[in-house]
């Protein structure tokens, strides 16, 4: 993990224990829907955080009950009980619901999705309450089992909807999650011819899983760009692949060597390394790398949605167009909310090609309940979000547009790139 990543999450820990606290501490100060230390309208946060967050999530509460033990004077045992109802039901959500999921995101659209969450919660609440009789005389099982259950359900699923569904935020998965989705495994050698096997390997997959021509393509051109990069990353020996493919590719390459990262850009990458790793990043909605002992792990999850370089040149934008076009037909989208994300989209492209000529951008546009729209470009850091000193009121009216159509909007400036991120 670098020192940007390391950072976002110490960011994520202090936020969701601020979170924890401001939502425990008045309640248990006023006595306001509060039932002993444990209990209170903050009982939903645990499973919500563990669900979007992971581990991290559900340490920034357990920091933030700390806290407010420690201003309150809870009794030990108190607190050692709200630690286990934050940390078993916190950790045991985020590794249950993705077992077996073929989407990293958190579905709430049919009635099994919300059975399956109501099951997992009784499961993990009801080990709770049965281990509450260890801190406090006669136990608190139907506390725990009421107030947690009803106020993650209540609650829960709507703030998973709005983080998850509408506002696209970037979850935090298990490890599991990669693993238990990789069917298919084969060892090739670290030499750049052999990525023929590992294209073979996925023709094999892709003619039982019926994946069409288009989009094995795009796993090829995706497969081919991280084994190189290994490659150049100094790997000895066999390089293990398990790779799984649903609605999306699942990937996770195991090898030896020195710990480079190859999602990060090397220092002697040259433009075209440098489009390629963009490209690569553009095509996966979520990639890990992680370093134990001398193995190098990279897990790796595929967009569903469309992907696309674009230049200076106008027909660029037009060839994009038509892609965004077949793209909603197969998820039937509408055309009113197709021709919405076109006129953001083409705001968005003028105002980065006036600012910056001759600019390449890398766009990635997905669809699920709202359009989730990346766009990165290097050159010089330029905020396209932001007014300038010398815009017009063409130009500041475009940019209320897309302020006017965006559920969310974030820039920033990493690794010698400009990210946009806009969900509609």
């Amino acid at each position: 993990m670098n020192s940007y990543e390391h950072r976002q999450r110490i960011l994520l820990l202090l936020c969701t224990a601020c979170v924890y606290f401001l939502a425990d501490l008045p309640v248990q100060m006023t006595g306001f829907l509060q039932y002993g230390s444990f209990i209170g309208i903050k009982n939903f946060l645990p499973t919500t955080l563990g669900l979007l967050f992971g581990p991290y999530g559900v340490l920034g509460a357990a920091i933030g009950c700390t806290a407010t033990a420690i201003i309150l004077r809870t009794p030990i045992s108190l607190m050692l009980l709200e630690w286990l109802c934050i940390v078993l039901p916190g950790i045991g959500i985020w590794l249950l619901w993705h077992i077996g999921s073929s989407s990293p995101r958190i579905r709430f659209k049919h009635v099994s999705s919300y059975l399956r969450y109501i099951g997992i919660l009784l499961l993990l609440h009801a080990i709770c309450g049965g281990l509450s009789r260890f801190f406090i005389e006669g136990g608190a099982f139907w506390e725990i089992m009421i107030s947690y259950v009803s106020l993650s359900v209540l609650v829960g699923i709507p703030v998973n909807i709005l983080f998850n569904g509408v506002l696209c935020l970037d979850l935090v998965l298990p490890p599991t999650f990669y693993l238990a989705n990789s069917a298919d495994s084969v060892t090739i050698q670290a030499k750049s011819s052999a990525i023929k096997d590992l294209l073979e390997f996925l023709d094999n997959i892709s003619r039982q899983k019926l994946i069409a021509t288009v989009k094995k393509a795009e796993y090829q051109n995706t497969l081919e760009e991280i084994f190189l990069r290994i490659i150049k990353a100094k790997a000895t020996g066999g390089i293990h692949v398990q790779i799984s493919i649903s609605k999306v590719m699942s990937a996770v390459f195991t090898y030896e060597g020195p710990q480079i990262n190859p999602l990060l850009p090397y220092e002697d990458d040259d433009e075209g390394d440098k489009a390629g790793l963009a490209m690569f990043r553009h095509r996966t909605l979520h990639a890990q790398y992680i370093h134990r002992g001398d193995m190098n792990i990279i897990h790796f999850l595929t967009t569903d949605g469309v992907v696309s370089i674009l230049t200076t040149a106008p027909e660029s934008l037009e060839h994009f167009n038509e892609q965004l076009e077949d793209y909603a037909m197969s998820q039937g989208i509408g055309r009113k909310q197709l021709f919405a994300l076109q006129n953001c989209l083409e705001e968005l492209y003028i105002r980065i090609c006036k600012a910056i000529p001759n600019v390449k951008i890398t766009i990635k546009v997905s669809y699920d309940d709202t359009f989730s729209i990346r766009l990165s470009y290097a050159m010089r850091p330029y905020n396209p979000l932001l007014i300038g000193k010398e815009e017009d009121e063409m130009d500041i009216a475009s940019l209320k547009l897309i302020k006017h159509r965006a559920l969310r909007a974030s820039y920033k400036y990493k690794y010698a790139e400009n990210l946009v991120h806009i969900v509609i």
